[in-house]
């Protein structure tokens, strides 16, 4: 069993999301009208998509150095580096965290990588919050990117009709003990890794048939346990904080940018009665691999602010089988 979370105060100095230019729809890339409208269902609107197989340097790097600048430090003020990812990162790069670092200018940060899937950005953060607030570290960078390279059937169809359309970006979030418009009041995580052969039916090794629609479908028996661990997650954070479900205060709960039955049917009932409907920003980006948590702090900040003392709950759930719930303040 776990140490319950304790109440952070860890300031947001930066958070951005970067995507490459090239865009992409459904019908852009010539689906089927069948296909297109399985995908307007699950409010897929368009993903970004890069070209070339070296995320680092055509994403990566510069969403870093924008969160640099963005927070007022210099690259060599950075003393911790967290970099998570979940596809190749190009040719010959046997430390993709040391990569960024080097390219970035934060030649004496620490340096850690993650590879936790869709959750690496979200554990990456509570690593990094954790480190700050204890102050080990002064200034934590954490980054993600990802370049899926992957065919319009792969990306639309096999996988968007499982719930996760797989868009081309970066993230990258600056985190430090300083007053900030937001800050980090807890984070929690909860693990269910005994769902690892059970989350897809395909992977079960009792499974004979491991390349049809129904074998990628999601495994019924591994949806219980993965609600249990949203529970835990997002019960252990709002304790940390001191905070009830149905707390006015809480003003937007917001989950990974998920195909919208994947999250109503499955992860949304897992919700404590009492908090706010969640909402959704899979439309715009899809799922950004392991950057969906930093690119909904990313959206907190920039579009969607939330009233002064107020707070938003962010939920970060993928293939790594963690389950991340972070609670954001704005500063009253």
């Amino acid at each position: 069993m776990s140490t319950p979370p304790r109440a952070a105060s860890v300031g947001i100095a930066a958070a951005v999301t970067v995507l490459p230019d090239g865009r992409e729809t459904a019908r852009s890339c010539g689906l089927s009208e069948d296909d297109a409208a399985v995908c307007d269902a699950e409010d897929y609107l368009q993903v970004a998509v890069g070209r070339g197989d070296d995320p680092i340097t055509t994403l990566a790097v510069p969403a870093a150095a924008l969160a640099v600048r963005h927070s007022g430090y210099r690259p060599i003020d950075i003393d911790l580096v967290i970099y998570a990812w979940t596809h190749h990162q190009g040719s010959e790069v046997p430390a993709p965290h040391s990569r960024v670092a080097r390219l970035l200018g934060a030649h004496r940060a620490v340096t850690m990588g993650v590879q936790q899937m869709s959750g690496g950005g979200s554990i990456g953060t509570e690593i990094a919050a954790d480190m700050v607030n204890s102050g080990r570290y002064r200034c934590a960078l954490v980054a993600t990117a990802d370049i899926f390279d992957d065919t319009a059937q792969t990306r639309w169809v096999e996988r968007g009709s499982r719930g996760i359309l797989l868009g081309d970006g970066a993230t990258a979030m600056i985190l430090d003990r300083e007053p900030r418009p937001l800050t980090v009041r807890a984070i929690a995580s909860a693990g269910r890794p005994d769902t690892e052969l059970q989350f897809f039916a395909a992977f079960a090794p009792d499974n004979p048939i491991r390349d049809t629609s129904e074998s990628k479908s999601l495994n019924p028996r591994a949806v219980p346990v993965m609600r249990a661990a949203v529970t835990e997650a997002v019960t252990d954070v709002l304790a940390a904080a001191g905070l009830a479900p149905d707390d006015p205060r809480i003003e937007l709960v917001v989950f990974s940018r998920l195909g919208r039955t994947l999250l109503r049917r499955v992860y949304y009932p897992a919700l404590p009665p009492g908090l706010p409907r969640p909402i959704t920003l899979t439309g715009e980006t899809g799922h950004l691999g392991a950057g969906d948590l930093l690119a909904n702090v990313s959206h907190l900040q920039d579009r969607r602010p939330i009233t002064p003392g107020a707070y938003a709950l962010l939920v970060s759930i993928g293939m790594g089988f963690n389950t991340t719930a972070m609670l954001v303040q704005s500063t009253p």
